[in-house]
């Protein structure tokens, strides 16, 4: 629920930074920050947007931009921006832990994300991938997609960069944003991958009807087997998939990433180096230390089977008949 608030925040954000038509100043105690280096491919470089979550009486908190708060943009335009008010509960539980402060930033290459202005796993993606994504959209039915498609190029041309900064705990030792002028932590096209520790390979096929075949096992074979049909489809997404050409979806995950393939032809794909998963795992223990369940010994868990599984090759590959 809350990454999904994250989501929605950063949306609304983005509409009520055009809507003011400036970029917010940091605040007083974190100031000194400096917008990413331009790459030469881009023709617009936004200003950096600082968006500042700021308690309220009742204990929760509401994100406040250029000094205009959710509940004054509420009050004049009658919009409800209820959704990406941040309640009691999750701003002590952020406040405990630490959680200072979180980057959103758009590049030629993707979107990449950071936390405590270290980096996470990101988004990678380049103009072929963007489209076929565009394509797959929609096939599933999202709404505009041609002025969508039209709109693409734009995302790789324009600098959009969101620090959005949560309430702190009392006397906190202040973590410095992400230092701009050090770049992005970006996996390489050509990195050094190492041999994986274990191999997984997987083949499926879907039917007009939606039914799964799994190893040449049918789907009566399957149902016989387990009591249930596993990962049964809607005919109708089988359908819209098929309508604009998909034959086939695989999955591979190597140790720089997780990539999708749509008729071979690649999409956006999330990209990672060891420190980014390293981040994302501290990111993920330190936020569950003073969960309201701590639970030493998952978190321990979650942490080796994601570190082994990135240090697997996986092949997920998925026929539409």
């Amino acid at each position: 629920m809350f990454r999904k608030r994250i989501g929605l925040l950063i949306s609304a954000m983005l509409l009520l930074g055009l809507v003011s038509g400036c970029a917010g100043v940091a605040p007083g105690d974190l100031e000194g920050l400096t917008s990413g280096l331009l790459p030469e491919s881009f023709v617009l470089k936004l200003p950096t947007i600082y968006v500042e979550y700021l308690e309220t009486p009742d204990g929760s908190a509401e994100p406040s931009l250029s000094g205009i708060g959710a509940s004054l943009i509420e009050s004049w335009f009658g919009v409800d921006l209820s959704t990406v008010k941040i309640p009691a509960f999750y701003v002590d539980w952020i406040k405990d832990s630490n959680l200072q402060h979180i980057e959103i930033l758009t590049d030629d290459g993707g979107f990449f994300f950071y936390a405590n202005g270290m980096p996470l796993p990101y988004m990678a993606w380049d103009a072929e991938s963007l489209a076929a994504a565009a394509d797959l959209a929609g096939a599933f039915g999202v709404a505009n997609i041609a002025t969508i498609k039209t709109g693409l190029p734009w995302l790789q041309r324009v600098g959009l960069d969101i620090v959005v900064q949560m309430p702190l705990s009392d006397d906190p030792k202040i973590i410095a944003y992400r230092d701009a002028r050090a770049g992005l932590l970006a996996t390489t096209a050509a990195p050094e991958i190492k041999d994986p520790v274990g191999e997984i390979k997987l083949h499926m096929a879907y039917d007009e009807e939606g039914y799964p075949s799994v190893l040449g096992l049918p789907a009566q074979a399957l149902q016989a087997m387990l009591g249930f049909t596993p990962g049964q489809m809607n005919p109708q997404i089988i359908a819209q998939l098929k309508q604009i050409g998909v034959e086939s979806l695989t999955l591979r995950t190597r140790g720089d990433g997780l990539f999708i393939f749509m008729n071979d032809q690649p999409l956006p794909n999330v990209a990672w180096s060891p420190e980014h998963i390293v981040n994302a795992l501290d990111l993920y223990a330190q936020m569950n230390e003073v969960s309201w369940v701590p639970n030493e010994g998952f978190v321990t868990m979650v942490r080796e089977l994601v570190l082994q599984t990135t240090n697997f090759a996986i092949e997920l590959v998925v026929d539409f008949l």
